[in-house]
């Protein structure tokens, strides 16, 4: 997988060494323009269709750019993972071994086996060293608990009628147990009875403790069952010994390094094997999120010059009476207001841009519709209808009818703005419950924790 990784980098530096210029021109032809980001940047700007398509290389190249990084970074994270599970020149797997006193550790590791098969093994860790004293009590006291177990209800070892219960560990004691049975058991592994027994024999168990290096064994007189494994159990148990052998001779260690592979079957932890894929994942999540973080500017963008568009409509009806009452021509009015106003105001872009047109020789019936179906908003349609009028009907007609107008404005001006009020007072309704919840606990806390001494 590290050679993978390696790729990923690489191909992410290639991207910033070739140029961003030069992949775009080799994928272009492969990529589709977004429609959405298009046509809503076409709403939001002036600019004709080639200045918007300019646009559009832009914003894909900054997203070539970011993907690349994206790819570089989590690819040399993938590369640090992969380094930092191989230890000891990457040919040993560490085990972390329990204290003492406590359980041992299950670890679970990935066979690979020539054959390209592979399998899930179960390997315990046994825990750490106890004194001498200690440790001949506890093998004393599990020789004794675990014959008392394994009678189960019987009320001898030389009357056995039901089951036995052989355990293989003790409450309350580290000791590991395991039990021997003879060939031609009618016991199973666990003491059970079995049912195609046709006779019962008088044979012998074998309980052996083993702990901190010490093992010992007592035989009482029982009737086993022997168990009969099949070739791929063989095959796991195999490998089971083999670690358990190198962990029975680094006992003292706080972990144990286990060979990668053993009599040609490769092994790895659980958790190394899903790095790759939460690589992978993440490169994919990352660049999906720049993709839709673009689209979602746009939406910003949209929303942001719509409450612009809405909030600047009365002052321009405002300013449209107020030249027009003074002699000036609807023309000349929108002139002095594109002049004298920001010019990145989204409505004075537009009115920059129709300014220009009706000076390049546009007719202003066509400038006036083109302006309001750009402007997209109904208060500006409409307005842009009443100039249209006044082109054919006179001044008088549209000084009337703006002064109409600009009373329609102000009121949608304070019905807007008590819209967002109470969207604001909406938004901080959660806050406000989650205050309410916390001042409940800080007063419900003490009188519940009162009750419960």
């Amino acid at each position: 997988m590290i050679f993978i990784y390696i790729m990923l980098v690489i191909t992410g530096l290639l991207v910033f060494v070739i140029g961003i210029d030069r992949c775009f021109s080799y994928i272009e032809k492969y990529i589709k323009r977004d429609s959405y980001i298009l046509s809503t940047k076409k709403k939001l700007s002036v600019k004709n269709d080639d200045a918007i398509y300019e646009w559009w290389i832009k914003r894909v190249k900054l997203l070539i750019k970011n993907a690349a990084m994206v790819v570089i970074v989590l690819g040399m994270l993938g590369i640090v993972l992969e380094l930092t599970y191989k230890t000891d020149k990457s040919d040993k797997i560490i085990l972390d071994r329990a204290d003492y006193g406590q359980d041992e550790i299950n670890y679970d590791l990935n066979a690979c086996y020539e054959d390209g098969s592979t399998e899930e093994i179960k390997v315990k860790v046994s825990p750490r060293e106890y004194s001498q004293n200690e440790l001949e009590a506890y093998i004393d006291d599990a020789f004794k608990k675990g014959f008392k177990i394994a009678l189960n209800e019987n009320e001898s070892f030389d009357m056995i009628q039901g089951p036995l219960k052989l355990v293989d560990s003790i409450d309350n004691n580290p000791a590991r147990l395991s039990w021997e049975l003879d060939s031609d058991s009618v016991f199973d592994s666990n003491g059970e009875l079995l049912s195609e027994i046709t006779e019962t024999k008088l044979e012998s168990i074998r309980l052996i403790v083993r702990l901190q290096g010490v093992e010992k064994l007592q035989s009482m007189d029982i009737v086993i069952y022997p168990e009969i494994m099949t070739k791929e159990e063989m095959r796991s148990a195999n490998l089971v010994n083999e670690i358990s052998q190198i962990d029975a001779s680094n006992k003292t260690k706080k972990s144990i390094a286990i060979p990668k592979a053993i009599k040609g079957v490769r092994l790895n932890k659980e958790d190394e094997k899903k790095n790759s894929s939460y690589i992978f994942l993440l490169i994919i999540i990352f660049i999906f999120l720049l993709y839709m973080k673009e689209r979602q500017d746009v939406s910003n963008e949209e929303k942001l010059r719509k409450e612009i568009l809405i909030s600047e409509y009365p002052e321009l009806i405002n300013k449209l009476v107020l030249y027009i009452g003074a002699g000036n021509t609807i023309k000349s009015s929108f002139i002095r207001i594109s002049e004298e106003e920001d010019k990145s105001n989204p409505l004075y872009m537009e009115l920059s841009a129709m300014v220009n047109e009706i000076n390049a020789g546009v007719s202003e019936e066509k400038c006036y519709e083109k302006t309001g179906k750009r402007l997209k908003e109904q208060c500006y349609i409409r307005m842009f209808n009443l100039l249209l009028q006044n082109l054919s009907k006179g001044s008088s007609f549209v000084m009337t009818a703006l002064k109409n107008e600009r009373l329609k404005a102000l009121k949608a001006k304070r019905d807007y703005a008590k819209k967002k009020g109470e969207e604001a007072s909406t938004k901080l309704l959660f806050p406000m419950i989650l205050l309410l919840l916390v001042s409940m606990i800080i007063v419900m806390l003490p009188a519940l924790l009162s009750f419960s001494l």
